[in-house]
């Protein structure tokens, strides 16, 4: 991007982030970006935590991006040394992401972003830098995608966001997924949406109250998580449990897997 294709203005700061807002020039287009640097000790992460949740207020349904060192792993193959089990600092941290609604874009490169001894026995690789948007983001920005690249002589890898402006981007279209209907909210939401009013003919109604459902059934996607990478997980395992009975048709146990799992694997969408 050429120096002088945004404007950007600091809204608010902290010790741990920076929040901005940007403009971009050629297309108009407005996001905030929030840039953390989080203390060591989870202790003193809270406070950043609660920083994050409040400026998620201001900005409500609008583009925004989080990105930096968060100095956590957020799951548990975000390490591969000790203990997989979430401690108080990934659970901190993963309280925040999901209430604010934060998911990992598209990135390539390193899966583990910082490195601690890389050439001992016990060294330590971990995936403590993130680049994080919302779904407002990810809807106004489609073509954004992330790069983490190799240390070099730093303990971080380099995080790279790519933004592509001037390109029109087709809407993404709406697409219905059957796991909706088993959402604890899916029945209260279309009542919701199917009691407010709306004046016109018949037909202008029913389909200007399900363009309504468009925006919380997106939302109610976006916390079941990235439902395609379930998918493709839920497909490897139905292989893999098939290809075990094709060389022990009578196993009991086996039967029983293959049978759970193709009709976990029905029920996607």
């Amino acid at each position: 991007m050429e120096c002088g294709a945004v404007d950007l203005n600091v809204v608010a700061m902290t010790d741990q982030v920076v929040h901005t807002f940007i403009r971009f020039k050629a297309d108009k287009k407005e996001l905030f970006c929030s840039f953390v640097y989080a203390h060591n000790r989870y202790t003193h992460r809270r406070p950043l935590w609660d920083n994050l949740g409040l400026h998620n207020q201001l900005v409500r349904n609008r583009p925004l991006c989080v990105l930096g060192d968060f100095n956590s792993a957020l799951n548990s193959e975000d390490k591969i040394e000790g203990s997989s089990v979430i401690d108080i600092a990934m659970r901190e941290f993963k309280e925040c992401v999901d209430a604010n609604e934060l998911v990992d874009i598209n990135h390539s490169g390193l899966q583990f972003t910082w490195t601690q001894k890389p050439r001992g026995l016990d060294g330590t690789l971990r995936k403590i830098d993130r680049i994080m948007a919302n779904l407002g983001f990810l809807d106004s920005f489609a073509g954004a995608h992330a790069i983490f690249q190799p240390y070099r002589v730093s303990e971080h890898s380099s995080a790279t966001l790519h933004i592509l402006t001037m390109c029109k981007f087709k809407p993404r279209l709406f697409k219905f997924s059957n796991i909706l209907v088993r959402n604890s909210r899916f029945k209260q939401q279309v009542q919701e949406c199917w009691g407010t009013s709306v004046s016109g003919f018949h037909m202008f109604k029913m389909v200007s109250k399900l363009k309504a459902l468009k925006k919380p059934f997106r939302s109610m996607l976006f916390r079941e998580g990235n439902i395609h990478e379930k998918v493709t997980k839920l497909r490897h395992e139905l292989d893999e449990v098939q290809r075990a009975l094709d060389l022990d048709p009578f196993n009991v146990d086996l039967l029983k897997e293959e049978a759970y799992k193709s009709i976990n694997r029905s029920s996607k969408p």
